[in-house]
Order: C-alpha cells, then structure tokens, then sequence
C-alpha cells in the first residue's frame, strides 16, 4: 500500500507535464508611413559607348604613273585649299608628250585647213583628227599625273615619299587609310567623326540625326556630337553595326586617333518612375520589390528598374497612380495593414 501513494502522485505529475502549453496571439499593429505615387514620365534615355576619332575625310594623294619627285610644294602640318599644287613628278614623259602633241598640232591645222578647200579626202582629215585628240588627251593625262593637286581642303600630316625619292604606286593596304600608296597625306581635321559600335538591340534607338556628347578623358573636354550614318550591315562576329558622329574641331583641340567615350541619346519614351528611396534590393541579388499600398494594405511587389532619372527610377511591374511605400518601409511586411502619415 505504501508503494501505491508513491506512485500516484507521480503519475499525476507525469501528465500534468505533457499538457498542451496555452497558444499566445501575437499582434502587429498598423505601421505608419509616408507613400509616393508611380507617374508616368517621358523619359529619353542614353547609351553610352567607346568612341574612334577619325577626320572627316582623308586621302593618300598621287599618281596612277611612277616617277621622281622633283618638289614638295607644302609643308607638313600645313593647310591646303581645294586644287592647290602639293608635289611635282618628274616631267619627261610630259615633256615628250607635249612636243608630240604640238608637232601633230600643227599638221591637224595645215589639213584641216585643205580639207576645207576640198584639196583633202574626209578619211584623210578624220584620221589626222583623232591622231591629233589622242595626243592632246595624252598631254593632258601626263600633265594631270605629273602636278598632284588637293582634291580637297585640309591639313597635310605626313610626307610618303620625300624629294628626290621615286615614287611607285601599288595599293598596299595599311589601318585607317585607304591604301599606302601616295606623295602627300591629306586630312580633313574640322570636322571630324567618330565611329562606335552599337549591338542590334541598341540599333533601333539610334536614328540619323540623334544627339550626343563626346567626352575625352585625356583633355578633359565634353563636345557636342551629331550621328551622320548607320552602317546598313552588321558585322558577323561582333552582331554590331558601325555609328558614324560628326564632331566641330574649329580649335584643332581633337585629333585622329583620340579615344572617347560617347552618350548617344535614344529616342524618347513615357515610363512608369518612383522616388528611388521607394525601392528596396534584396541583399547580395540584383532583385528589387516595392510596397505597394492597397487599401491600407502593404503588398510587397517585385520590379524590375530600367534606368535613373535623378532621385527617381523608372520602373516596370507596378502601374501608374499605385501608391508605394517611402519613408518608413524598412520595418513592413507583406500584408500589413498601415496607416499613411502623409502623401507625396
């Protein structure tokens, strides 16, 4: 019997432990907060690329004929107009040309003037007449191959071949100039382009006439720049198309072969934008989420930003006129009712 009352009470005390704790109700009260409103803006936004200067046109000027140069009639880093004489070939193939030319000159007017007494046959007059216009073509071909002239206003910057070298044309090519062959290289320095590469999902912001700004680092100089042309093809390896921008050079600050970097604005377009502070990132992702305000209710909704604009960004995934959540969203949860403070 002793036994007995020992064990009862323990018992007792056994499922007195294993009874069930009482539940506790935990209450999260209304945040208060400060919202925004999603507008909508019209936004242009911008690309920025790597950028090639190069001048505006270029040229290695010489001849189709070999020869000596007998004189360089300008000077390295000089400015040259339209036509004007850079370089003298030897002449002796011009002056054989030239004495040829006169001796059938001559024959060409004694029987054109028989013939128009009737004292020559017309076959005989047609033939001495084109003897007579091969020659001067001749002399006139020499002559143009012999004087090589600017075809274009700008700077000489290089001599390809000095006085007294011979010089020989052979179309060689070489990086950035049309062939290495040539007397006298000519630039047009003002203006000048820049060529960039743009991928073809960029390419169809991108329009002739778009504006720009080209920045060189090395000069610390910000100009204002004009795309000219698009290439109508893209490349097979790289699946971009070559940009073409037209920059002012008046002060010859910039030259061929400077790099920049160029921020092309693209076409205009109306986005959905929120008060940056309104976004929250989740950490170490690239992932960002709004609290959208329904009723009262905070609903956490994922976006997706698309740029900055200032101290706003412009977003997809919320429409516009939803208001989210600013000032005070740090401590919200999904499906927490809130009570707004004020409204921006």
């Amino acid at each position: 019997m002793k036994n007995k009352t020992v064990i009862i009470p323990l018992i007792a005390l056994l499922f007195a432990g294993c009874a069930k704790a009482p539940e506790q109700t935990v209450v999260v009260q209304d945040a208060v907060i400060n919202t925004a409103t999603a507008q909508v803006t019209t936004y242009q936004p911008t690309l920025t690329f790597a950028g090639s200067v190069q001048p505006w046109k270029e040229a290695n000027c010489g001849s189709v004929l070999p020869g000596k140069v007998e004189k360089l009639h300008v000077k390295e880093g000089e400015s040259v107009v339209k036509d004007q004489l850079l370089a003298e070939l030897s002449g002796e193939l011009l002056a054989q040309a030239e004495i040829e030319y006169k001796v059938y000159q001559k024959d060409y007017l004694r029987v054109k003037r028989l013939f128009e007494k009737g004292s020559v046959s017309e076959v005989d007059y047609d033939h001495l007449k084109a003897e007579y216009e091969s020659k001067y073509e001749k002399w006139q071909m020499l002559k143009k191959n012999t004087e090589i002239r600017a075809p274009f206003s700008g700077t000489v910057t290089e001599f390809l071949v000095q006085e007294g070298e011979n010089y020989f044309y052979y179309p060689a090519l070489d990086i950035n100039y049309s062939h290495a062959a040539g007397v006298v290289r000519l630039m047009q320095l003002d203006p000048l382009k820049i060529e960039i590469e743009v991928n073809e999902q960029d390419l169809a912001s991108i329009e002739v006439g778009s504006v720009a700004t080209a920045h060189f680092a090395a000069q610390d100089i910000l100009l204002p720049a004009t795309v000219t042309a698009i290439s109508p093809t893209l490349s097979h390896l790289s699946r971009t198309a070559t940009v073409t921008l037209k920059i002012d050079n008046q002060q010859h600050l910039i030259k061929p072969g400077m790099y920049c970097s160029v921020e092309v604005q693209l076409l205009s377009q109306e986005v959905i934008t929120i008060p940056r502070r309104a976004l929250i990132q989740l950490s170490g992702t690239g992932n960002y989420f709004v609290f959208a305000i329904e009723n009262n209710v905070a609903i956490r909704t994922d976006v997706s930003v698309q740029d900055e604009i200032g101290n706003q960004v412009a977003i997809s995934g919320i429409p516009a006129g939803m208001h989210v959540a600013t000032d005070g969203r740090q401590t919200l949860i999904d499906g927490q009712k809130v009570r707004i403070q004020t409204e921006e």
